[in-house]
């Protein structure tokens, strides 16, 4: 057996664990379908071992989540949906699975089958926006988020009106307006002077 896995964890913003898993390769950063999200901050995924064997990897993973205990079953603070050391890598798949994960990959590519998730899930997005208390806990989360120092100055910085280039196009624009507005006022005095 190679030594070529890893245990990760990503922490929270108070350093404290959320989710542990095991990989090899760039599996740290990938995603890990819907349910859990990769920190904003990459320096919130920690490399806990390295160079392990697949085996010493899945121990060392079971062993963690027994420590830091499981939310879904009221153990502890991690997300993790299972005792851990039960990954796929490895796995070998049937003809028939193969086929049926290619053709469920092959819908998801699909540009009308996008757009009719897409329109659903806008339709559900749309209508959980117009209960009032949600509405208002999305109000107080993106005040929360705009007054973040960081964001504030990337606002700052990003803002339009103190890049050159745009406040050039703004005076071109009121310029032009300006031309058209005093073209029309000439050919009305025109009309009516004859």
């Amino acid at each position: 057996m190679t030594n070529e896995y890893y245990v990760y964890l990503y922490l929270r913003e108070d350093a404290t664990p959320y989710y542990v898993g095991k990989g090899k390769d760039n599996r740290a950063f990938q995603k890990h379908g819907k349910r859990l999200k990769l920190p904003s901050d990459k320096s919130r995924i920690v490399f806990y071992a390295e160079n392990l064997t697949e085996d010493e990897a899945f121990a060392l993973e079971k062993e963690l989540i027994a420590k830091y205990g499981r939310k879904d079953n009221g153990t502890g603070i991690l997300r993790n949906l299972t005792d851990g050391g039960d990954g796929t890598s490895g796995a070998i798949f049937s003809d028939e699975s193969r086929a049926k994960m290619s053709q469920n990959n092959a819908m998801k590519n699909n540009p009308e089958v996008r757009a009719k998730v897409s329109a659903k899930a806008k339709v559900r997005q749309t209508a959980r926006m117009s209960i009032p208390e949600v509405r208002a806990k999305h109000s107080e989360k993106m005040k929360e988020v705009a007054n973040r120092p960081e964001v504030k100055a990337k606002i700052s910085q990003n803002n339009g009106m103190k890049r050159p280039e745009v406040r050039d196009a703004i005076r071109e624009y009121h310029r032009k307006k300006k031309e058209a507005k005093q073209a029309s006022a000439n050919t009305l005095t025109k009309f009516f002077s004859e």
